[in-house]
C-alpha cells in the first residue's frame, strides 16, 4: 500500500478525484457563504422590523394613556 501513488488507481485518485473533490468542496463552500449573508441580511431585517414594531407600541401606548 505504501506504492499506491504509483498504481494506475493511485494516480486517478490523486490526479483527478483529490483535485475533483477540492474542487466540488470549494463551490460548497461558497454556496454556504452565501446562505449565511443571506441569513444574516434576513436577520437585520428582522430586527429593524422588530425595533419599528415596538416604536409603533410605544407610541399606541403613549396615546391610549394621555
Amino acid at each position: 500500500m505504501n506504492q499506491f501513488h504509483l498504481t494506475k488507481m493511485g494516480q486517478d485518485f490523486f490526479g483527478y478525484h483529490i483535485p475533483e473533490m477540492t474542487k466540488r468542496l470549494k463551490g460548497i463552500e461558497k454556496e454556504i457563504r452565501q446562505a449565511n449573508f443571506l441569513k444574516e441580511r434576513e436577520l437585520r431585517m428582522k430586527e429593524k422590523e422588530i425595533q419599528m414594531k415596538q416604536h409603533e407600541l410605544a407610541i399606541l401606548k403613549e396615546q391610549l394613556f394621555k
